[in-house]
């Protein structure tokens, strides 16, 4: 194999260019494909105007919060780095499965920019009910550093013979992963770049090129999350957040020497997500007479999550060493939590229920969006990415390895 083709190959690394939230990173092409040992980094700017979302229905809406009579905005652009690093393990001490495969590490590092606009934005910025509603000291931006992301794994199949430098038409990537809570995270407004829990993966991935111009890539994992003991947005964003599952299928075709194009599809499913003691909601019913009300506290579940999207994308090799890429995500269809709360009325208002003289009524029910994790949007993700490989290359020294 020549020197361009081994350094085009190398550059076919789709790293994990991720938001928070419910979005996984926009596939690019040949993500599960094993590389000749070297260090990389991705270099990814997201956008996406988030002005539409689904409904618990599965209904499109014109808004990022459909209960609200009014359209709302969370507009959102996010800044991702991921260094890679693939590598041999102890070749010369020819341990069992360890030394006869290569071994990556992935570091993810975020910033995420963010807003809140339209009705929601008015809710959060009325100081007027604020007493009412517990929902004082809101705020519309939580914009900062988001979460690091580590991961590691090994190739299963494909990378035996990787000093042979030969073809690899299949190979099968198996990860893990571990999301620390290190990003800035605002319990008083409904979008954070942090997400003030850890959560773990798994993931399988399969590469395989059925031809010397087309590569098809497909993996399928679990998203495992911890507790949040301070959920945000007046405990309407979940405190524990479902476990999901997610898959990915992507075909690439080669056009000319160095541009590739892509199409592919997402997924995620996610198990019902769990709210406790929300204390306010942007859209309350009307308490009764001579008196306010509050939610019921409670424990409540909306019914899960749901998105499946497909996309394309145009890829380039600019260099040996440098490919750039463009990549649309649209969203086919999806599924966000909302629950049914319901109010307790008391009388006279402000009163501390279950004194003397505090009376309290069962009140009307509302139907409230999940915000956070629970949020799944309609709008459109538009990526540009720049992979850049630093260089090829044993990461530590083989004693006794045939170079």
């Amino acid at each position: 194999m020549n020197r361009l083709r081994l350094a085009s190959l190398a550059l076919l690394l789709a790293c994990s260019a991720q938001a928070q939230d419910v979005l996984e990173p926009v596939p690019q092409m040949g993500r599960y494909m094993p590389l000749y040992p070297g260090q990389y980094v991705n270099l990814a700017y997201l956008r996406d105007a988030r002005d539409s979302s689904f409904d618990a229905n599965g209904q499109r809406q014109e808004s990022a919060v459909p209960t609200l009579d009014n359209a709302s905005e969370m507009p959102r652009t996010d800044a991702v780095a991921t260094f890679t690093w693939h590598f041999p393990l102890f070749e010369d001490y020819a341990l069992p499965f360890i030394s006869s495969r290569t071994w990556l590490a992935r570091v993810t590092l975020r910033y995420g920019d963010m807003d809140t606009r339209g009705a929601l934005a008015a809710f959060i910025n009325d100081d007027s009910d604020d007493a009412d509603t517990d929902a004082d000291d809101l705020r519309d931006n939580g914009a900062g550093v988001g979460d690091l992301l580590l991961e590691f794994g090994g190739f299963l199949i494909g990378s035996d013979d990787w000093r042979s430098g030969g073809p690899r038409p299949f190979a099968v990537l198996l990860t893990g992963g571990l999301n620390v809570n290190l990003g800035q995270y605002d319990r008083d407004a409904p979008i954070s770049s942090g997400t003030n829990t850890p959560s773990l993966r798994v993931h399988l991935g399969t590469h395989w090129a059925p031809t010397a111009s087309t590569m098809i890539d497909a993996g399928a994992g679990l998203r495992l999350f911890y507790e949040n003991q301070d959920a945000a947005f007046g405990a309407l964003a979940p405190d524990l957040p479902g476990d999901a599952l997610v898959w990915d299928l992507s075909i690439s075709q080669r056009l000319g020497s160095r541009v590739f194009i892509s199409a592919f599809a997402t997924g995620y499913d996610g198990d019902p997500n769990r709210y406790d003691n929300p204390r306010f909601a942007p859209n309350p019913p009307e308490p009764g007479t001579g008196g306010d009300n509050y939610p019921t506290p409670g424990l409540y579940y909306d019914n899960g999550i749901q998105r499946r999207s497909a996309g394309l994308g145009l890829e380039w090799f600019a260099s040996q060493n440098l490919k750039l890429g463009l990549h649309w995500d649209h969203p086919l269809s999806g599924a966000s939590g909302q629950i049914d709360l319901p109010y307790t009325d008391r009388n006279p208002a402000g009163c501390t229920p279950g004194s003397v003289g505090c009376t309290t009524t069962d009140g009307d029910t509302v139907r409230v969006d999940g915000y956070g994790h629970a949020r799944v949007f309609a709008s459109d993700r538009w990526m540009l990415s720049a992979t850049y490989r630093f260089g090829e290359g044993d990461t530590f020294t083989c004693v006794g390895c045939e170079q």
